[in-house]
């Protein structure tokens, strides 16, 4: 035990950073994270590991429980699939809008600006505690 909490659901990587791995992989999370049915108090295991807080598993995750966790101290949220997710709607938009084009630079655009949106909002939403 660390603290009040046992760290080994937790990874230290070789880069100085605290990473928390979700179990939720490919599927967007609704809830914060929690261990024994209660909240992991970041702001202690913040405390207590003195290193960068990363958060896997981001993707899904009701924007309150990522403000929250940010102001505990999560220092990175990685939100890979919702990424992933808002690419795909992307493309099948380009290919719904443009279904006989066959030239990729002409149907990725509604991908990019569907990814574009999604990391804007992100951006502000992870910048808004400062």
């Amino acid at each position: 035990m660390h603290g009040q909490y046992e760290l080994s659901s937790f990874q230290q990587a070789g880069d100085s950073h605290l990473h928390r791995r979700n179990t939720n992989v490919s599927a967007p999370r609704h809830t914060f994270p929690s261990r024994g049915g209660k909240r992991l108090d970041i702001a202690q295991i913040k405390n207590a590991a003195q290193v960068p807080l990363t958060l896997h598993g981001g993707s899904g995750t009701d924007d309150e429980d990522l403000r929250k966790a940010i102001a505990a101290g999560i220092n990175i949220v990685h939100i890979n699939t919702e990424l992933r997710v808002a690419w795909r709607r992307g493309l099948e938009e380009g290919l719904s809008k443009q279904p006989n084009e066959v030239v990729p630079y002409k149907i990725l655009p509604f991908a990019v600006e569907s990814v574009k949106e999604v990391v804007c909002s992100r951006l502000k939403l992870f910048n808004a505690n400062g």
